[in-house]
């Protein structure tokens, strides 16, 4: 009985979801032990949680005063998590790593719709799965609270969208759906989703001659479903932002880091600086390969550059039109982000370098094909094959004695592994048929388990150190800060708030957002994030203090609103010993001010 064309064999099946569920196991474990990642957002989550009115708007505090500065759609996903599990660590990072267990599929299916639905198709989109999970930057952002995984997950999809279009003939509907994708991917990275648009129109719009793909539309005809998949995407990506901007200014928050309340002004690259600058890197072509992004991307980045050039070529000798297209769009999408990222004026936080890393998978996913074809082949061609094998293990082995300084030095065994595999295959390939053949795919399988390792051993470093507020993987996790501790304010603030809706009002959005974890209390954030917002007036201001619904107002450096600086020096300050309950050391403490109650010079002011 023969098996039925399309399914998967049970070895490939097994050894799938054996992937899988490592990866499962990688990404979920011990997510309640992270943390909550960023406090302004995972506020923004807890406050989404309370009302649907602040879910829709992605209100940072339970008041409704100010929204998060992005669009909402990852936190829109992390808010239903929170919903259903109960808010903490985990159901902000638990999106993150589903997301990211669902792109390694995603991928494996897409590799094996351009590589070919025979066996070896199968195993290249297996080996592009393995690639991607254990690519390190992609393993930390898959345990992060960051919203970088159901983006990544929403492009994958659209590019199998756009790649079945073309492989298999498709109409205006599925690049529509793929347009639809990148268009809701653009709710939760805003421009970034944009990147890989070049590798989409590429892989649905170049073709090479090939006898055993189907008739497919004209050029004419596949650009005007790309300008009707273009209209969608434009639809798609605005429609949350139209309809903040047709509700009425009263009804609704401000929308946060907009600087003039417009939807539209959240409109950005989103690639946003590093916040520790250890993890920075200077802007330049070899960015990727800096002392801290190299260990997070860069294992399989030679591997991936030979296998899609490699790819390109046998396809247009063996006139593949599929994995033509696949290498293409690849190469593309890498070379995009690669752009972006590397000539930054400032250092984007580690965490996009996971942009890269499909297109590093999908690379080394198809230059298994070619280099298989190549290894069959007659005269020098299998030599190809094993030097492009030496080349990469000589790469590895230089990040490893770069990288290691006295951090399991036995990882260098394993490229020096694969060097041993690379000459055996050379020898093994001129050798008689028989039973030398069984030894070349296990010569080549033991090959690239070494090329693996290095990077699997960097994915798992999160496990062992605990994760950072960054998602970045690697020895350095143990060296990072501890902690900040608990606010000596906010005792104070809660016992003494009696019937206010808010404990209080602060300028830094940082702080006001781990007082409002910390407590479970309502914190009104005056300037938004970073306190460039002024949605908060005077008028305002002290409105809500006649009402009762909040008294206290912390000042420090973050505070940036001198009209309500001004007026909060006429309230009365309580002096630092009072709140710290001893004497205030020498540190830069904040200012604690009772807005209810005027200064005691200005009362003695009036008595005269």
């Amino acid at each position: 009985m023969t098996q039925p064309q399309g399914t998967v064999k049970p070895p490939h099946r097994a050894l799938v979801g054996v992937v899988l569920a490592v990866s499962a196991l990688l990404y979920a474990s011990l997510l309640e032990e992270a943390g909550f990642g960023d406090p302004y957002y995972a506020a923004a989550v807890r406050s989404m949680t309370l009302s649907w009115r602040h879910f829709f708007y992605a209100s940072v505090d339970p008041l409704g005063f100010v929204s998060a500065d992005r669009l909402p759609l990852g936190l829109w996903i992390q808010a239903l998590f929170a919903r259903i599990f109960g808010f903490g660590p985990s159901a902000l990072r638990l999106p993150q790593a589903l997301s990211a267990v669902g792109s390694c599929y995603v991928l494996y299916r897409l590799i094996r719709l351009n590589a070919g639905d025979d066996g070896l198709g199968r195993w290249c989109g297996l080996l592009g799965a393995i690639v991607l999970a254990v690519t390190p930057v992609f393993a930390a952002s898959a345990r992060s609270a960051a919203t970088d995984m159901p983006l990544l997950l929403l492009l994958l999809l659209a590019a199998w969208a756009f790649s079945a279009a073309a492989v298999r003939g498709g109409g205006a509907w599925i690049t529509a759906l793929g347009a639809f994708s990148i268009g809701l991917g653009f709710h939760i990275g805003s421009l970034r989703a944009l990147w890989t648009l070049p590798a989409m129109a590429a892989v649905y719009l170049i073709r090479i001659p090939d006898p055993d793909s189907p008739a497919e539309p004209r050029l004419a005809r596949r650009a005007v479903c790309l300008a009707c998949a273009l209209a969608v995407l434009v639809a798609t990506g605005a429609a949350w932002m139209t309809s903040v901007t047709l509700t009425d200014e009263a009804e609704r928050p401000w929308i946060g880091g907009s600087g003039n309340n417009s939807a539209f002004a959240l409109i950005s690259w989103d690639t946003g600086p590093s916040e520790d600058e250890a993890f920075a890197e200077e802007p330049g072509a070899d960015r990727f390969f800096g002392p801290v992004w190299g260990g997070q991307i860069a294992w399989m980045m030679v591997p991936a550059a030979l296998g899609g050039i490699l790819s390109l070529v046998v396809a247009i000798i063996h006139r593949r039109s599929g994995v033509f297209r696949g290498a293409v769009m690849w190469l593309v999408w890498l070379a995009a982000v690669w752009a972006a990222l590397s000539f930054s004026r400032e250092s984007p936080r580690t965490g996009l370098l996971v942009m890269a890393a499909p297109a590093v998978a999908g690379c080394c996913g198809l230059g298994l094909q070619a280099c298989v074809a190549l290894y069959r082949k007659e005269r020098f061609y299998p030599l190809i094959s094993c030097a492009a094998l030496v080349v990469s293990a000589f790469w590895q082995l230089k990040w490893i004695t770069r990288n290691m300084q006295g951090w399991n030095e036995w990882l260098v065994f394993a490229p020096l592994a694969a060097l041993g595999c690379a000459l055996t295959l050379a020898l093994l390939r001129y050798a008689p048929d028989g039973i030398f053949r069984p030894a070349r795919s296990w010569t080549a399988a033991l090959a690239l388990i070494a090329l693996l390792t290095p990077a699997a051993v960097w994915a798992g470093t999160p496990l062992a150190y605990g994760d950072a507020h960054e998602p970045i993987a690697g020895p350095m996790l143990r060296e990072r800060p501890p902690e900040s501790g608990a606010d000596p304010l906010l005792g104070y603030l809660v016992e003494n708030r009696g019937k206010c809706e808010a404990i209080a009002i602060v300028g830094s959005g940082e702080r006001g957002a781990r007082m409002m974890l910390m407590s479970g209390e309502a914190v009104i954030i005056a300037g938004g994030r970073d306190g460039s917002d002024r949605y908060l007036t005077l008028e305002t201001l002290t409105l809500l203090v006649e009402q009762g619904r909040v008294r206290y107002m912390v000042v420090d450096a973050a505070m940036r609103q001198p009209q309500l600086l001004a007026w909060a020096n006429t309230r009365l300050e309580i002096p630092a010993r009072e709140w710290l309950g001893h004497a205030p050391g020498t540190g830069n403490l904040p200012r604690l001010i009772d807005l209810s109650r005027p200064n005691a010079e200005d009362l003695s002011d009036g008595r005269k």
